[in-house]
């Protein structure tokens, strides 16, 4: 039997583990065909609570078809690792059906959304109603097998638990860059499929006789009188989780990092946090198989307790990270350091939070295990949806992050009290739970109010003091979902625009590239009918294509607030998103491609850095392929990309995908800044196209640093070099960036910290493509230049 509870618990380990990897790819690899804005993104995340919901309901059924409850759970294993492995084998044609699908919808809102949450029902909900069954699976097993199956259910949730530890941190350390998201979900897949069969062959020949649970059994454990204190407290668990976890993101991109590997460390932390407090649940109490009444709001006031606690700390971490700049030399070292920040602000609240829901199982109750189990379940998925939509697409525009973080602590002790009063806690538990309810209340509203302008340090890119400099001051702040924290920055006659603390642009140095950035395209054609461009930074880009004479302007936004940023900057944009010849759109730029019927004489890319999260889905084979088939026959590809903080490597595999698409490409350099050109047939400049009395304020912005006769000469790679690299890379075995490996996510984020001048070497390391060696010499001579950048 012993043995038997090994194989089933690591068995269990290792669902914890593929569910955090398919949950991830799901994330990843739908943004790109339902999109990466906020609606989307609640379409995605309903969807896979819903399937989950749908799993625990349709549980007795499927018991009443397979009574021995391990197998189950291994017959639904067995189903969702196949559906792995069959995504993984079918992911292009199958993400390519997708976004013709979302397509159809146009710029019909009710009908684009119907379809998105068609595509995402068709990928989700066939695997997280499977998975929805698989607890209650075990927890049945247990029942038949001990005495104690409630003790025992809290402590399978522990290794559940700490199964989705390794799955988050290995698939966004290891597995990933290792192998890709396609690869990652055919591994997972083929993992689930060796427990599945590992679990029925161990189980196989145990028969058990006992009456299974009525169809309507988890329904009226829902419906129960007696259950409704635990089916509440299941419900304010699951909010509460994923309402801190959504707050911690937003906190962690704020002050910590927004790389994909932040973002997987605070995940990471969250499920170490609850896989902890769930294996303290399970030793707690061990004289019975339930809690006493008064387990529960002790837990919810100690889980109040850790997250008051931590709250002050938060605008610190910039100076931490800032005091770690000499030893932080590079990337393990950097992410050690971010590390310990996320141990300390989110594991530890975290830990008191993963009691809670391992208590709400062991409270006494008249239903059978599974079955409460179940309904527990139910629950707790109806909570997490809220907590998730409610918190990261609503709360955090209302209120903000401060003001939800001071939220969920009242939250928290509100809930202490009302179920202490719905499990009639007596007198002196009552009192107690009341007045530790009130301390945590005062508290969350009387903590000092958190620096912005520390908030705003951006010392996570690079562990230096970016912005939160004496004297100066935060003149705009605003939050969205999408965005996180848009802010505007004064200091020293410089107005800074920044998102999360990351550097998106000013009225001064930089003003130079971001007018070359429009310029460039359009002195490669001459047509003027319409222009996209996928991020609106400070609107001077934007405003100088609309200066360039085209007949229509588009932009595509993510973040509602770099919009609202646009006013502070009007002496650069020229309040051009009041332009009726400009339409604006407030979606992520690939989903705008997606379900546009135009064509593009320029299509102008201006997102900040590669290496944010999500971002490399901007420089994928398939998205150039979206944006050929958009652009006219003799239309413009520009592409802003960074030559600092990035290896050869990275520029090798970008440049080669779009040569793959592009039969002409080229790279451009204007300062500091990379430009990619990209288009159909050969291009010519000529400076006459920009010959236009509307351009003479570019034009000034211009020749402060370039001139507009020497602009045409910032070509560092032409076709042929292009070429030549491509090929190389090719023999090198340097992957193309696709939607199934997002190889420069996981890449590039590695060379934020190294102490090397990135920009230099990358310069002479592409110079080598450049054939004769004597224009090879001219060409460096001139971009070396110190004056040059």
């Amino acid at each position: 039997m012993r043995w038997r509870y090994f194989v089933l618990g690591l068995g269990f380990v290792l669902t914890g583990a593929s569910g955090l990897v398919v949950e991830q790819v799901f994330e990843k690899l739908l943004s790109t065909v339902v999109g990466a804005s906020t609606p989307a993104g609640a379409i995605v995340l309903a969807v896979y609570f819903l399937g989950l919901c749908v799993g625990a309901l349709l549980y007795p059924r499927l018991r009443r078809r397979v009574p021995n409850g391990a197998v189950l759970y291994a017959a639904v294993e067995a189903f969702t690792g196949l559906w792995g492995l069959l995504l993984a084998a079918f992911l292009s044609p199958v993400q390519e059906l997708s976004g013709h699908l979302v397509a159809l919808g146009g710029d019909h809102g009710a009908a684009v959304f119907a379809l998105r949450l068609l595509v995402a029902l068709a990928w989700i909900a066939p695997p997280t109603v499977a998975m929805g069954a698989s607890f209650p699976g075990v927890v049945a097993y247990l029942r038949h097998t001990r005495d104690r199956a409630r003790t025992g259910a809290s402590a399978f949730y522990a290794l559940n638990v700490a199964g989705a530890v390794v799955g988050s941190f290995g698939a966004a350390y290891g597995l990933f860059p290792w192998l890709g998201l396609r690869g990652g979900l055919a591994v997972t897949g083929a993992a689930q499929l060796l427990v599945a069969a590992v679990v029925a062959s161990a189980f196989r020949g145990e028969r058990h006789e006992e009456a299974p649970l009525a169809p309507g059994a988890i329904v009226q454990a829902l419906r129960a009188r007696e259950h409704r204190a635990a089916l509440a407290a299941s419900a304010l668990s699951g909010f509460v989780v994923f309402s801190a976890e959504v707050l911690w993101l937003h906190l962690a991109g704020l002050t910590v990092g927004m790389s994909a590997y932040t973002f997987a460390s605070v995940v990471t932390f969250v499920l170490i946090g609850l896989a902890l407090g769930g294996a303290l649940a399970a030793r707690a109490w061990r004289g019975s198989d339930t809690v006493p009444a008064e387990a529960l709001p002790v837990t919810l006031v100690v889980a109040c307790a850790g997250l008051a606690v931590v709250m002050p700390f938060w605008p610190d971490v910039p100076i931490f990270l800032i005091h770690r700049h000499d030893w932080a030399d590079g990337f393990v070292r950097g992410e050690l350091a971010r590390g310990a920040c996320l141990v300390a602000l989110v594991g530890l609240p975290s830990t008191f939070l993963g009691l809670v829901y391992p208590t709400v199982i062991r409270l006494p109750g008249q239903a059978a295990p599974d079955a409460m189990v179940s309904a527990l379940a139910v629950a707790n998925a109806v909570g997490s949806v809220l907590g998730s939509l409610l918190t990261g697409f609503a709360l955090v525009g209302a209120l903000g992050i401060e003001g939800i973080y001071r939220g969920l602590l009242v939250v928290l002790s509100l809930g202490a009290v009302a179920l202490g009063r719905a499990l009639s806690l007596d007198r002196r538990g009552w009192v107690a739970v009341a007045g530790a309810a009130s301390v945590a209340v005062a508290g969350a509203l009387w903590a000092p109010a958190w620096s912005r302008l520390a908030l705003s340090a951006g010392a996570h890119v690079y562990f230096e003091n970016e912005w939160a400099m004496r004297g100066a001051q935060v003149t705009f702040w605003t939050e969205d979902p999408a965005g996180g924290v848009t802010s505007v920055v004064d200091f020293d006659g410089q107005r800074t625009l920044l998102t999360n603390g990351k550097f998106q642009g000013n009225d001064t140095g930089e003003m130079t590239e971001q007018v070359a950035l429009s310029l460039v395209p359009c002195l490669l054609t001459s047509a003027r009918r319409l222009a996209l461009q996928i991020g609106l930074g400070t609107g001077q880009g934007l405003r100088t294509l609309r200066d360039c004479g085209f007949e229509r302007l588009e932009v595509a936004e993510l973040s509602p607030g770099m919009i609202a940023a646009a006013p502070h900057f009007s002496g650069l944009n020229r309040d051009v998103l009041r332009d009726p010849v400009v339409r604006v759109a407030v979606e992520d730029g690939r989903n705008h491609v997606l379900r546009s019927r135009e064509r593009y004489d320029v299509v102008c890319i201006e997102i900040s850095s590669i290496w944010f999260a999500g971002a490399s889905s901007l420089y994928t084979e398939e998205f150039y392929r979206q944006v050929a088939g958009h652009l006219a026959e003799d239309g413009v590809l520009q592409q802003w990309i960074q030559l600092h903080h990035i290896a050869i490597d990275e520029l090798e595999i970008a440049l080669s995908t779009v040569r793959a698409v592009f039969p002409h490409v080229s790279l451009w350099l204007v300062g500091d800044q990379g430009i990619i050109i990209a288009s159909h047939g050969p291009l010519s400049p000529d400076v006459t196209r920009l010959q236009r009395p509307e351009l003479e304020p570019d034009l000034k912005v211009l020749g402060g640093r370039l001139s507009l006769e020497e602009l045409p000469r910032r070509v560092l790679l032409d076709d042929d070099a292009i070429t030549r690299l491509a090929q190389r890379a090719a023999a090198r075995g340097l992957p193309l960036q696709t939607d199934g490996n997002r190889a420069l996510e996981y890449s590039t984020p590695r060379h934020n910290l190294e102490r090397i001048d990135h920009w230099a070497v990358n310069v002479r390391a592409l110079g080598t493509f450049i054939e004769p060696a004597e224009v090879r010499e001219a060409r460096l001579a001139t971009y070396l230049d110190p004056p040059s950048r």
